[in-house]
């Protein structure tokens, strides 16, 4: 059995964890360099798939709809 303390996850802007055992984001939030970052919708600039609602960050740096057949991180 473990033991433990429930405590709210981080919001935005707070520290987070990847991994197993680690501290996860807000639901509209991902863990990006260990900082929870708010999903960031179309234009947006990202560094990653899983910064973007839409789970494409194009190869400019935007968050975009991916193409037909894309694949998405989601």
């Amino acid at each position: 059995m473990l033991d433990g303390t429930c405590a709210a996850l981080p919001d935005a802007k707070q520290p987070c964890g990847a991994g197993f055992s680690s501290t996860p984001c807000q639901p509209g939030a991902v863990c990006v360099s260990n900082v929870c970052e708010n999903y960031a919708a179309d234009g947006v600039s990202c560094t990653g798939n899983d910064m973007c609602y839409s789970g494409y960050c194009g190869t400019s740096g935007g968050c975009l709809q991916p193409l037909p057949c894309q694949p998405t991180a989601h």
